[in-house]
């Protein structure tokens, strides 16, 4: 079996097309994921999908074929053709995939580096795949890996010590367009991570924040764990807030814009819009004193903060470096244990025969079957101990594989059936 990853993200992918790719939608990622599933190559698969990033995780039997089934479906899809998608693609097999999915988790690979919101979102996508079935034993063991590098590397170097996110770079940028946000009237529209974090820094440089969301409980529920003088009005207000607003954040899960040319009134003031959503809420805006930023727009804010933690970044590779040798020698180690357990079955099996034929035959009185079936057994667990030790020790060499093999033959185990020992106990 092998991980094997698609990665289209803000760095090798254009907005159009990673919006083409959307499947923020539950229904619409559960028919996908269950087209990759039904296919032989997959055993495992899970679609994480933000903002910045869309990619499909697997465990799968054949890498290439996986990919080939990937990029196929995913062009019927977008209405890309499969070479358009593999030339903005990045692929990951087995280590390089671990060390990216590591990378992922740590924030080291999001447009804000050191942003705390992607481990949140592989929980998700971890959750809603393992509620289908299609999240099991092998990407479990990646992801819990994946989850316990991203804590070691918040624990021991500074890259979150000050945590920020798109949210709260997109305010940054607001700032930079007006000088300052004091007295701004400011619209928010949404009700998630985004738009809370997006109130919460906008009334932080003391501007005055309206929130709207369809579900307007929602937008209510931010502005009270806030406890900020935050307005929320309903979303049918929309048109009108848009246009007595100088300054407005979107970031929905509309599938279609929510904001339209035809909505817009001439006002006196210019006018700057932030749209965060994928795909965009801000339709195609022809209007001189409207500045629409979208989110790829905040790359060279971003690329500043990666600047200002450079040396915390290659602090936290080098941890996802261990980790991911880490992850593999304990791979190696759970698929010799199969091995080593049936060694002893067998051995425990030999006693077990041995004992009965002696008794049988009247080489050992009846009487002292036990003690006799106990001291075989003894004997035969301390001449296996160093032999299952020393078999332990070599599963973290490149050559464990082959030894397995060799053992396997010899001890004649049938290694697709350990394997699947294998599986099975992880689950």
């Amino acid at each position: 079996m092998h991980y094997f990853i698609v990665s289209f993200t803000y760095k090798n992918s254009s907005l159009e097309l990673r919006e083409s790719l959307n499947l923020s939608c539950m229904t619409q990622r559960e028919e996908f994921l269950s087209l990759l599933i039904e296919n032989h190559d997959f055993d495992e698969v899970m679609l994480p999908n933000t903002c910045n990033r869309i990619e499909l995780i697997a465990y799968v039997k054949d890498a290439s074929l996986a990919a080939e089934v990937i990029f196929e479906q995913l062009s019927l899809r977008c209405g890309y053709s499969v070479k358009e998608l593999q030339n903005q693609a990045d692929t990951y097999n087995d280590a390089a995939a671990i060390h990216h999915l590591f990378s992922v988790a740590a924030s080291l690979d999001s447009l804000v580096v050191g942003e705390t919101q992607i481990v949140g979102q592989l929980k998700d996508a971890m959750k809603f795949a393992s509620d289908l079935g299609y999240c099991g034993s092998g990407l479990n063991q990646a992801m819990n890996a994946a989850f316990k590098c991203a804590a070691k590397i918040r624990s021991t170097t500074n890259i979150s010590a000050k945590p920020v996110s798109i949210a709260s770079i997109a305010v940054l940028k607001a700032k930079d367009e007006f000088g300052s946000l004091e007295g701004l009237n400011a619209l928010v529209i949404g009700s998630g991570d985004m738009s809370r974090i997006a109130c919460q820094n906008l009334l932080q440089h003391k501007a005055n924040v309206t929130l709207i969301n369809r579900t307007m409980s929602k937008a209510q529920k931010i502005a009270d764990e806030l406890d900020a003088p935050i307005s929320v009005r309903p979303f049918e207000e929309l048109g009108e807030l848009i246009n007595h607003h100088e300054l407005l954040f979107t970031a929905t899960s509309s599938k279609s814009p929510i904001i339209e040319q035809s909505m817009i009134q001439e006002q006196f003031y210019n006018r700057v819009w932030l749209d965060l959503a994928v795909p965009r809420d801000i339709g195609m805006i022809n209007d001189e004193d409207i500045k629409v930023i979208l989110v790829d727009d905040l790359e060279d804010i971003a690329k500043a903060n990666i600047e200002l933690r450079n040396q915390e970044a290659r602090n936290s590779y080098a941890i996802v470096g261990e980790m991911t040798t880490e992850f593999f020698n304990s791979l190696h180690v759970n698929e010799m244990e199969p091995l080593i357990k049936d060694m002893y079955i067998k051995a425990f099996e030999a006693v077990d025969a041995e004992t009965q034929r002696a008794t049988k035959k009247g080489f050992i009185p009846k009487e002292l079957e036990m003690q006799a079936h106990k001291m075989g057994t003894q004997i035969v667990k301390r001449f296996l101990h160093s032999i299952s030790e020393n078999m332990r020790d070599v599963s973290n060499t490149k050559s464990s594989q082959a030894l397995m093999s060799h053992l396997a033959y010899l001890l004649n185990i049938n290694e697709t059936l350990m394997h699947e020992e294998t599986k099975e106990e992880g689950k």
